[in-house]
């Protein structure tokens, strides 16, 4: 008889009460609140029957499930070689002889790591080759361990997967735990699976650290050093050769263009980008028509990834300045369906892809007026911009469903879809990212020289009119630059390499400097202005310079492990330098005398972009006062017409690309287009 037993009757007669001997939980939390049996295994097989994998969580105290699942601490505790046979058992299968090695192309896998310093483990080559067979063995060893692949991917898809869907949880769960089951692993379809997993290891690493993700006892190493370990063995695993044009392929590559983008390398995204084109011209993406008979869960899936594909081509091109890959006019395949991800008809539920499906929207309303360089004059124009900012609100914005709204969301359904809250901060975010993309142009004056210029406009409704477009523009750069301070803190805060944030403060709080620095200009030579132009209230001034103290200090932590936004901290320094230099002329100058003009309509309230009214303006959506706009005739673009001088101001705005442009340019002065005093 054990002690333990003894002991528990020894205390059962002193007491004369039944001792109950608590166990830990082994099956996850979903199939232990349902009360139904659990397999053990990541994802489960009751979670993945109810097409929920990606919500199958295990309790941190768990005893240890088959394939040491997320949540578990069974390598806590162990010394380094304990954990490496731990990694062994975990994925070793019985033993198999491998077919014979055919004479083709050799991926040298472990030899790549060696280079870079990230194995000192005995690896043995991988040898991949057409119809060649692969025991699991050969395979698995090269990958981290189980353990640390489950806890990223789990946290991949909890808090990574969420900002563009870049994967659909459940098909892609159906086949990874398959895929860790083989025996053996046949062809480039494996291969290519393998190495999207690797490249899903890779994006969640660069969203680490997280506060309900601590890495400790589940990855062996720093965050930085898995990183490069996962990046470096994908590469050497898109390598296998032959291999058939698949859709598996364009997804990873995306997925590399965005991690090169995180990691400061643009060029390489860029060129990542342009492989996943080709991939996808090869299996005949871009044509619906063309597409074999497939399932409908496969041809929503090839949906998706074609307009993931199609919205980072755009990106490329508004944000880098690159050529576009895709030209629209060929492409015929329709917007993905809500229809799997719900059960109702009515359109103001949101499901998990709403927020994509209309950003997708959004991105196709703006593309064409902010890229195209025939639309150069109507981004000088202000009637022109404000019409385009009047058919964004009737045409986009009006038709978020409830849970969207800019104002007053409905916040009812943030418990049942995972994120929703995140989704609709990005939303809201993108919507006035596009108001400021529309109205970029009218930063305002940052010069004395631009002041007058700008105030001897001979067409005083159209300089009026810009003046209010530049009241909007900052507001518009303030509420995107909030909302996406407010993101940060939401998913986690600390130094997160999410694209999205840096480029955000960098973008939107440049052009919001840049709104600042042109106030400073109007406050001190506001006699100079003829009533054109009108200062920012004291209120209003204090809120904006205090969101772009916090956008810098936000780039300051970030700096620290993001390129992006250690190239765009100098550039935001500077403005903050130029903008604090001000603050004495600020508080010299009366408010009440150069805070309105006689003849400027008083500011509408800017809570959403439905209120923002330009019909006010003389010449606003008339064909007269469109013929007097002598800088955006043909004459003028050719020369002919002598052009405005508020124009000509313009221009040189309108010509400036977004802030991001500039960062692969070491040499590029920022301060140029601010003055002299800008330093």
């Amino acid at each position: 008889m054990s002690t333990s037993n003894s002991s528990e009757k020894l205390v059962k007669v002193a007491t004369g009460k039944k001792i109950t001997r608590r166990r830990d939980k082994i099956s996850c939390i979903e199939c232990n609140r349902r009360k139904v049996k659990c397999n053990r295994e990541w994802p489960c097989q009751p979670c993945l029957a109810r097409k929920s994998g990606h919500m199958c969580r295990y309790a941190a105290s768990s005893s240890s499930p088959k394939n040491g699942t997320p949540g578990t601490r069974q390598l806590q505790g162990k010394s380094p070689s304990e954990q490496d046979e731990s990694r062994i058992e975990t994925g070793s299968p019985d033993s198999e002889d491998s077919v014979e090695e055919t004479d083709m192309p050799l991926v040298l896998v472990e030899k790549g790591l060696a280079q870079l310093g990230l194995s000192d483990k005995p690896y043995s080559t991988l040898n991949l080759g057409c119809g060649m067979q692969r025991t699991r063995t050969e395979v698995l060893k090269l990958f981290p361990s189980r353990q640390e692949v489950d806890f990223l991917i789990q946290h991949f898809l909890d808090k990574v997967n969420w900002t563009y869907d870049y994967i659909t949880p459940d098909i892609f769960l159906e086949r990874y735990g398959a895929w860790w089951t083989q025996s053996s692993y046949y062809g480039s379809d494996d291969i290519l699976f393998g190495t999207l997993i690797l490249r899903l290891c890779t994006f969640s690493l660069q969203h680490l650290p997280n506060p309900d993700y601590p890495t400790e006892g589940f990855l062996d190493g720093s965050v930085d050093a898995m990183e490069a370990r996962c990046d470096e063995l994908a590469r050497h695993f898109d390598l296998y050769q032959p291999r058939k044009p698949s859709i598996i392929r364009v997804q990873y590559m995306i997925l590399m263009a965005v991690t090169q983008i995180t990691a400061g390398d643009p060029k390489d995204g860029y060129q990542a980008l342009l492989e996943a084109t080709k991939e996808a011209h090869a299996i005949e993406l871009f044509s619906e028509e063309r597409w074999p008979t497939l399932h409908d869960a496969e041809a929503e899936t090839r949906r998706k990834i074609f307009w993931l594909l199609f919205n980072w081509d755009k990106f490329f091109c508004a944000y880098y300045g690159r050529w576009p890959l895709i030209p629209e006019d060929y492409c015929t395949v329709r917007l993905p369906s809500e229809l799997p991800y719900t059960t109702t008809l009515n359109p103001d539920i949101p499901t998990q892809i709403t927020d994509n499906i209309l950003g997708i929207k959004t991105y196709q309303f703006i593309r064409p007026f902010i890229s195209a360089p025939a639309k150069k004059h109507e981004r000088m124009d202000p009637f022109k911009v404000a019409e385009h900012v009047k058919a964004y609100q009737t045409q986009i914005v009006d038709c978020f469903p409830a849970a969207f709204r800019l104002v007053d969301p409905d916040t009812s359904y943030d418990s049942t879809i995972l994120n929703l809250d995140l989704k609709r901060i990005k939303l809201h975010a993108l919507s006035w990212g596009v108001v400021e993309g529309m109205l970029r142009c009218f930063t305002g004056p940052t010069t004395l020289k631009g002041l007058q210029a700008q105030a001897a406009s001979p067409d005083r409704a159209r300089a009026l009119l810009a003046e209010e477009h530049r009241h909007t523009l900052a507001d518009a750069c303030f509420k995107s630059v909030d909302l996406m301070l407010e993101l940060h803190k939401r998913m986690g805060g600390g130094q997160t390499r999410f694209w999205a944030i840096p480029a955000a403060m960098i973008e939107y709080g440049g052009v919001m400097g840049g709104c600042l620095v042109s106030d400073g200009v109007i406050r001190k030579h506001w006699k100079k202005t003829d009533g054109v132009f009108r200062a920012f209230d004291e209120e209003t001034s204090k809120k904006y310079i205090d969101a772009f103290e916090r956008a810098v200090k936000l780039l300051e932590l970030l700096a620290e492990r993001s390129p992006l936004a250690k190239g765009g901290l100098g550039l935001l320094n500077k403005m903050l330098r130029r903008i604090k230099g001000d603050e004495p002329i600020r508080a010299q100058i009366n408010m009440d005398d150069c805070g309105k003009s006689s003849s400027t309509p008083e500011p509408p309230a800017r809570n959403q972009v439905e209120q923002l009214d330009f019909s006010q303006y003389p010449g606003y959506g008339d064909d007269q006062g469109a013929a007097n706009q002598i800088g955006t005739s043909s004459g003028f673009s050719f020369g002919l017409l002598e052009p405005d001088p508020a124009t000509a101001e313009w221009e040189a705005a309108a010509n400036n690309a977004p802030y991001s442009w500039y960062l692969e340019n070491e040499t590029y002065d920022f301060g140029m287009q601010f003055g002299d005093g800008f330093s």
